[in-house]
C-alpha cells in the first residue's frame, strides 16, 4: 500500500441556515384512548413511527393500561406527518410543542370509505383540524400507490421511463389534492403540508431508484452508477430551503446523503477512502467523507448532512471515531445539542454495560475459523443452534433484534441455542450493544479476517443473515428466515426439535 498522509478536514466560513428555520429543541406530547380495548387484549400497545432529521427512523410504544388509555412525550424538531399503530397504520400530523388526544376505535372496521377513517380515529388538541384531513387524504395517496409496477419498472424498464412514471403519478396526486381541497374546508397549514408532501415523496422516489435497482439485482459493491442526466430532477431542488414540515421532505434528506457519498464523489477518492477504511485507517477515511460533504453541498443540506453523518457515527456505535472527529464548529447548535445528548447516553452504556442473566459470552480462540465451527459444533451437540451474523451498525440488523427476543423467549429452556456472531465492530460497541438492547444468547465477536473466511465459505452477502444447524450439528439452513418472519422460522424450530 502507498504511504498515507494525515487528511485535514477544510473548514470554511459556515453560516448556519438552520438559525432561520423551522427547527426547535421541543417535544410533543401524545395521549389517548382506545375504546372497546377490552376486545383486543392482544393490542397492548400504541406504536409510533417518526422521520426523525437526525437518526433517520424514530420508533416508540405507549402501553396501554387496562382502561385503554396511554400517554407518551416524544421529541419532535419540526412539523411533520407520523404514523401511529394499534390495529392498523394511520397518518396524523405534530408541530413542536402540541399535546395531541388521539381516540383509537378498536371495532373500526376496515378503511374503504372516509367515515371508516374517522369512525377509527378522532384527535384533539394541536392540529386537530389538519388532524381531520391529513389521515383521510394520505389514504387517498396510498390507495393508488402500485408497489408492484413500481418494482416491474425498476427491473424491467428504464431510469428515463421511470422518471416519466413518477412525474405522471405527481400529478395525479396533485389532481388529487386540488379536488380534495375543493371537497373539504382544509386549513392554510394543510396545504402547505400537502404540497410538500407531494413534491418530496416524488423526490424521494426518484433519487432512490438506484439504490432499489441495486437491491432488486442483488449488486452489492455500489459499481451500479447512473448517468448525470438522471438527476436533473434535483435542478430544481432548493439546497438552500430551510423550512421542513413533512417526514417525506426529512426523508429525502436521507437519501440525498447517500447521493452525495455515492454519486458526487470522484472515483479515485472513493478508492482512496477504500484503502483507508481496508488497511484500518477509519478516521482518516472519514475525514474523506466529511470533505465530500462540505465540498458538494452548502445552506441548510449542508447542516443536516454534517450532522447526520456524526449522528451516524452514534447510531453505528463508533464512539471512538465519533470522539476523534468531532467538531462542534461544524455542527449547527440545535443539532449539536441532541448529538451530544445521544453520545453521552450511550458513552455511559459502553464505559458501564449491564448484562441481563441470560447473555452470554463466548471467545473466538483462533484465526483459523475450523477449529472454532467444530468447537460450537461440538458445545452445543443435541441442540439447534439459530446463528445470527450481525453487527451493531447495522440497521437491519438491529430491527431484527426484538423478534428475536421474543423467540428467544419463546423457546426458553429448550434444545434451541441463539448464537450471535457479531463482526466488523470494536468489542466496546459490540458489548455496549448487547447491554443497551439487552440481547440474550451465546455471543461471539469475530475478527475481520474470521468473518471474511466465514463469509466466503458459507456465500453470505451481506448482514443480517442466518443459518440454521440441526441436533446432529449438521447445516440444514445456510440461508435461514429471519426473526421478523417469526412464522416461518417458529416453524423451522419445532420441526427440527421433533428430530
Amino acid at each position: 500500500m502507498r504511504k498515507l498522509f494525515f487528511i485535514p478536514i477544510i473548514l470554511s466560513t459556515i453560516f448556519f441556515s438552520c438559525n432561520n428555520s423551522n427547527l426547535k429543541n421541543d417535544k410533543v406530547i401524545l395521549a389517548g384512548k382506545v375504546l372497546n380495548y377490552e376486545n383486543h387484549p392482544e393490542y397492548f400497545k400504541i406504536h409510533f413511527d417518526f422521520e426523525d432529521l437526525l437518526f433517520i427512523d424514530e420508533k416508540y410504544e405507549a402501553r396501554i393500561d387496562n382502561n385503554g388509555n396511554f400517554k407518551i412525550e416524544v421529541p419532535c424538531s419540526y412539523p411533520q406527518d407520523f404514523m401511529v399503530w394499534n390495529t392498523r397504520w394511520i397518518t396524523l400530523f405534530c408541530s413542536p410543542g402540541d399535546s395531541l388526544y388521539i381516540e383509537i376505535n378498536g371495532d373500526a372496521e376496515d378503511f374503504k370509505t372516509e367515515r371508516n377513517i374517522s369512525d377509527y380515529i378522532q384527535v384533539t388538541g394541536g392540529n386537530a383540524i389538519t388532524n381531520t384531513h391529513v389521515p383521510l387524504f394520505v389514504n387517498e395517496i396510498w390507495k393508488r400507490q402500485n408497489w408492484d409496477e413500481h418494482k416491474k419498472l425498476i427491473l424491467e424498464s428504464t431510469p428515463e421511463k421511470y422518471k416519466e412514471y413518477l412525474f405522471q403519478k405527481e400529478k395525479e396526486y396533485l389532481a388529487v389534492l386540488d379536488t380534495f381541497n375543493k371537497t373539504h374546508p382544509t386549513s392554510k397549514l394543510f396545504k402547505k403540508w400537502s404540497i410538500d408532501y407531494i413534491t418530496y415523496k416524488t423526490l424521494n422516489e426518484l433519487i432512490q431508484y438506484r439504490f432499489q435497482y441495486m437491491r432488486y439485482h442483488n449488486i452489492r459493491d455500489n459499481s451500479y452508477h447512473l448517468p448525470d442526466s438522471y438527476y436533473s430532477f434535483l435542478n430544481n431542488y432548493d439546497i438552500s430551503k430551510n423550512k421542513i414540515i413533512s417526514s417525506s421532505h426529512s426523508e429525502f434528506l436521507h437519501y440525498y446523503s447517500m447521493y452525495v457519498e455515492y454519486e458526487l464523489m470522484p472515483a479515485d477518492t472513493i478508492y482512496k477512502m477504500r484503502e483507508l477504511y481496508n488497511n484500518n485507517y477509519h478516521i482518516e477515511a472519514n475525514k474523506v467523507r466529511i470533505n465530500n460533504i462540505l465540498r458538494n453541498t452548502n445552506g441548510f443540506t449542508q447542516d443536516v448532512l454534517i450532522a447526520k453523518f456524526f449522528a451516524n457515527l452514534i447510531y453505528r456505535k463508533e464512539l471512538d471515531d465519533f470522539k476523534a472527529l468531532y467538531n462542534p464548529d461544524l455542527i449547527q447548535k440545535l443539532f449539536r445539542m441532541r448529538i451530544m445528548e445521544k453520545y453521552k447516553k450511550l458513552k455511559s452504556i459502553q464505559d458501564n454495560p449491564e448484562f441481563i442473566s441470560e447473555t452470554k459470552f463466548g471467545k473466538v480462540e483462533a484465526e483459523i475459523i475450523k477449529p472454532f465451527i467444530d468447537t460450537v459444533l461440538s458445545k452445543y451437540q443435541g441442540k439447534v443452534v439459530y446463528i445470527d451474523f450481525w453487527a451493531p451498525w447495522c440497521g437491519p440488523c438491529m430491527l431484527e433484534m426484538p423478534f428475536s427476543k421474543k423467540i428467544y423467549n419463546k423457546y426458553f429452556n429448550k434444545d434451541i441455542i441463539f448464537l450471535f456472531l457479531a463482526n466488523r465492530c470494536s468489542e466496546k460497541s459490540w458489548k455496549g450493544t448487547i447491554a443497551e438492547k439487552q440481547i440474550p444468547g451465546e455471543h461471539y465477536l469475530l475478527t475481520y479476517k474470521q468473518y471474511s473466511v466465514l463469509s466466503n465459505k458459507f456465500n453470505i452477502k451481506g448482514i443480517p443473515h442466518y443459518m440454521l444447524i440441526d441436533k446432529k450439528g449438521r447445516i440444514v439452513d445456510p440461508n435461514a428466515p429471519r426473526p421478523s418472519n417469526t412464522k416461518k422460522i417458529i416453524e423451522r424450530f419445532d420441526k427440527l426439535l421433533e428430530h
